[in-house]
Order: C-alpha cells, then sequence, then structure tokens
C-alpha cells in the first residue's frame, strides 16, 4: 500500500428524505459499517505492523461531542493503542474479557492530527501551524498487542443499512430538489431540520437549529 492513503465515506452526509434514497438512519449505519470493514480488512493482515488509521468527521459544527459543541471526536486505531480501564479491573483480583477503549480528552485540534501522521511518516511539518500544534502521541503508548478488529455487521444483518424513504416522507420533496452529488452544494439549516424531524418526529425543532445568522462582512482588519 501507499504510505499515506485518504479514504472518504460521505454517506453520513445522508440524501436527507428523497423518496426512494436510503434513510438517513440506514446511510449512517451504512457509513459506519464501512469504516469497520476498512480497519477489519487492515487489521488481518501484514498491514496491521505499521498502519493507524485517524477518522475524523466531516462538517463536525454539528456533531458536537458529549462536553461542548466546539468539539469532535477523532478516533485513532491501531495495534499500539493503550488498553483503557474496565470496571472489572477496578476490582481487585478481576481478570476483563475485553477491554475498554483509552480515551484521551486532552486538547487537540485537526491539525494536530495532520501533526502526528506527519510524524509517523517522517515527514517534515508543512508551516508554523502545524509545526507548534501538539503531537497525539498518548494513543501509541501500548505494547502492541492489540487484536484485530471484527466489523459489527447486525445493521447489515437486520436490513438497516437496505431501508430506503418512503413516498410519503417528512421532508421528501425538499429533500429531492437538493444537490448530494457535491460538497457543501445544501442549505445545512434546511437539511438540519429534515433529518431532526425524521430521527425525532413531532418533537419542536431547537431553535438552534433555525435560528438566522447574520451574514458576516469581510474586513481586512479582522
Amino acid at each position: 500500500m501507499p504510505n499515506f492513503v485518504m479514504l472518504r465515506f460521505a454517506n453520513d452526509h445522508t440524501a436527507g428524505t428523497r423518496p426512494g434514497g436510503p434513510t438517513p438512519k440506514s446511510s449512517v449505519a451504512d457509513n459506519d459499517l464501512a469504516v469497520g470493514r476498512a480497519v477489519e480488512a487492515i487489521s488481518h493482515s501484514p498491514f496491521w505492523e505499521d498502519t493507524a488509521f485517524f477518522i475524523l468527521e466531516d462538517d463536525a459544527q454539528d456533531g458536537g461531542d458529549h462536553v461542548d459543541a466546539h468539539r469532535s471526536l477523532c478516533v485513532v486505531v491501531s495495534k499500539y493503542a493503550p488498553h483503557g480501564t474496565t470496571k472489572a479491573q477496578l476490582t481487585e483480583g478481576a481478570v476483563p474479557d475485553s477491554y475498554a477503549p483509552f480515551v484521551d480528552s486532552r486538547f487537540y485540534t485537526t491539525v494536530s492530527t495532520i501533526r502526528t501522521m506527519e510524524s509517523l511518516l517522517g515527514l517534515p511539518p508543512m508551516n508554523n501551524n502545524d509545526a507548534f500544534s501538539s503531537l497525539i502521541s498518548t494513543v501509541f503508548t501500548g505494547p502492541g498487542d492489540q487484536a484485530a478488529f471484527a466489523a459489527d455487521n447486525s445493521n447489515r444483518d437486520n436490513g438497516l443499512i437496505y431501508t430506503a424513504n418512503a413516498k410519503n416522507a417528512p421532508g421528501g420533496k425538499e429533500s429531492s430538489k437538493m444537490d448530494f452529488r457535491h460538497e457543501d452544494r445544501i442549505d445545512p439549516q434546511k437539511l438540519n431540520v429534515i433529518l431532526w424531524k425524521d430521527a425525532m418526529g413531532d418533537k419542536p425543532v431547537p431553535a438552534l437549529l433555525t435560528a438566522k445568522h447574520k451574514n458576516r462582512t469581510k474586513d481586512d482588519d479582522d
């Protein structure tokens, strides 16, 4: 394989509720399965010895984590990931049958991810932004005994990834007018409301999703 691979799975953007298209839940489940199968394939190959996955969300401004909406997730997978702590390990003498994921809650940015990948590849920084970014080094401090990964096929086996939107799906007419073939061609505010109604039914749409934002004036002094 090449030393660096950029792999893009775009289904978690969904196709809205366009009639006949995959449902939002189907799209997200299909995207998750694709990630799992990629890791499974590499972890069962000789490349597992020296491959790391850095899994980032695109458009994470609408996918904040459990702490703050300014934050998102970065999942790093490799043979050298440290073991997390399980409840069983907290009990003296208990032997866990599996390890929990290791969580590093220190402050990093997307540029930290780039800096870490550069370091692993033996490449110099491209500019001061990545040169001064923190390395995400803690996730490679394990003993190198992480077992091969098995993808969770449950949403394939139960048929979720094959479900399609009904002809009368709420927001279907609006979704049909949206351009899902190209990046960033859709009004995210309109799509977010459609996805909310699909997931939450009649629950009120949060004001944050419908709030009008003023267009910022470009100013060279900013």
